[in-house]
């Protein structure tokens, strides 16, 4: 169901269900990132804020300009910051000239940059607004991601979407080419991120608020994911981080 990509209820739905997890995935990122407190930032699908809180927090003497296409997520982004150096901007991530204000020391996207309809023309627009030493960082799920949950969702007759997949495990590895012929310093750094789920209901909700969801299949998939997991129900998320800079 491609409208749980922005849905704020379901984007809230899947960060709740998570947070069971082997590793604080935000302060992993920042440890990646080390900013510099004075750093001009450009945040990309920002969602309701789970980046947007670290940033406003960093950036003490820097800029921060949010970007989200849905107005509720970025009200709730917007809510909990109160530092005077953030801009939030509602607007489709293919729509630069309504956001690019500048030249910026980084621009950053977590799992969100693969929704742009021709991602690689927009990474090479922004790349364009980077100051000398800028990064350009992109985090997301790389191969790996999910293979639990997509066992079960094979195993009950279903397919994941070829977008999905494209997504999930291929689009990081695609854009590292991408950034080895662009930037003359480049990293990828990837790790294995353990989900808990308290029970099979739990992991069922988490489904039903992704973009790979099919009505219909409700019991089927509770019936092959108590088979799969018995007791103790772990998901593996594959993730990378991957900074290019100038």
């Amino acid at each position: 169901m491609k409208e749980n990509a922005t849905n704020q209820s379901a984007l809230e739905t899947r960060i709740v269900s998570q947070r069971s997890q082997s590793t604080d995935l935000n302060q992993w990122i920042f440890e990646q990132l080390n900013l510099s407190n004075n750093e001009k930032v450009l945040e990309l699908c920002c969602g309701t804020g789970a980046q947007t809180n670290y940033f406003s927090r960093h950036l003490i003497h820097g800029t921060l300009t949010s970007v989200d296409v849905n107005p509720e997520s970025i009200a709730t982004a917007r809510s909990s910051i109160t530092v005077p150096n953030s801009t939030f901007i509602v607007s489709e991530i293919d729509s630069p000239e309504k956001y690019l204000t500048g030249e910026y020391d980084l621009v950053f996207s977590a799992y969100g940059f693969y929704y742009s309809s021709n991602p690689e023309r927009l990474h090479n627009t922004l790349a364009k607004n980077l100051e000398t030493n800028g990064r350009f960082v992109i985090v997301g799920p790389i191969l790996g991601n999910n293979k639990q949950l997509y066992e079960i969702v094979k195993s009950i007759g279903l397919d994941i979407p070829e977008s999905v997949l494209d997504s999930s495990e291929t689009f990081m590895i695609r854009f590292l080419e991408i950034f080895l012929e662009r930037y003359s310093d480049v990293r990828l750094i990837r790790f294995i991120n353990h989900i808990d789920y308290q029970n099979h209901s739990q992991l069922m909700n988490y489904w039903k608020n992704t973009t790979f969801y099919k009505p219909g299949f409700d019991k089927d998939f509770l019936d092959a994911s108590k088979h799969y997991f018995g007791s103790e129900i772990r998901v593996d998320k594959s993730i990378a981080y991957l900074e290019g800079r100038v």
